[in-house]
């Protein structure tokens, strides 16, 4: 009978198996941590080479709403009054310098009570910037009210008879017969009257009233 030659086993190779059997969870933790760390820089990578490129056209996008340009109207009391280009965003007060400044007539008062300086244009816009008024004559305006006074409207239902006579068309006989025919709930009642047509009431119904 052949005998069998024993196999001859080296120390390491029968060193290792127990190894990793007595350190096995130590091992695998270990290489969950490298894994784990691993996929960490992985995906910091990836998210800044992801963004980078929308970083930069938000950039370019704050740089243009910056200098869009607008086109404002000025006119009064300003040196140079006229259509100016400006960025969107400036002030009143910006544009009053560009146009000269206020002219010597400007009304500073109004201006500081009813104008804000401060407010931002937009394109489109018109400012106006006002002249002092003058101050009224005391013999001019005693003037008007007298001639508003005689151009007062004539009460069809009120008025006397020689107050009928002295509108334009309109006679003795003509005013009596309007006297005869109230009361009128409107001049167009005057059409009634007779003798008094269309033509004769186009006279008079800029001078008249019933209230």
């Amino acid at each position: 009978m052949i005998g069998l030659t024993p196999v001859k086993t080296n120390k390491l190779d029968e060193a290792f198996p127990q190894f990793v059997r007595r350190y096995r969870y130590e091992i695998i933790a270990s290489l969950a941590l490298v894994t784990l760390i691993g996929g960490v820089v992985l995906g910091k990578m990836v998210y800044h080479a992801t963004n980078k490129d929308v970083t930069q056209v938000e950039v370019v996008h704050k740089d243009a709403d910056f200098t869009s340009k607008a086109k404002v109207d000025i006119q009064g009391a300003v040196h140079n009054p006229g259509v100016y280009e400006v960025v969107e965003g400036q002030r009143i007060h910006d544009l009053i310098q560009l146009a000269g400044g206020y002219a010597e007539e400007a009304d500073l008062d109004w201006i500081s009570q009813y104008i804000n300086l401060a407010e931002q244009l937009v394109d489109g816009q018109k400012v106006f910037i006002p002249w002092i008024q003058p101050t009224p004559n005391p013999a001019d305006t005693e003037l008007n009210q007298s001639s508003t006074s005689s151009q007062e409207k004539v009460n069809i239902n009120r008025a006397s008879l020689n107050e009928l006579i002295a509108l334009p068309g309109i006679g003795e006989v003509y005013a009596q017969r309007i006297i005869d025919a109230r009361p009128y709930q409107s001049i167009e009642g005057l059409k009634s009257v007779a003798g008094i047509g269309s033509k004769r009431y186009e006279q008079l119904k800029e001078h008249v009233t019933v209230y």
